[in-house]
């Protein structure tokens, strides 16, 4: 079992030389599961509507949320 820490811990992380911010760095990376397991009942459409809830959380209402998953 792994036991990851920050206490104690400060500095800056920086892309390509200049400090990240990350309302923009959030939107330009993403998670990958390295397997790919699905839910055998939920559509395509249906998966990505979990993930964009449990991604961008309250900060956009459900319709905006529905057009990020069109897109």
């Amino acid at each position: 079992m792994f036991i990851y820490s920050s206490a104690g811990v400060a500095g800056t992380i920086k892309t390509n030389d200049h400090p990240r911010q990350m309302k923009f760095f959030s939107k330009l990376s993403s998670y990958i599961m390295q397997e790919d397991l699905v839910q055998l009942y939920l559509t395509v459409a249906e998966s990505m509507q979990i993930a964009a809830n449990l991604k961008l959380g309250d900060e956009l209402k459900a319709s905006e949320k529905q057009l990020v998953v069109r897109q």
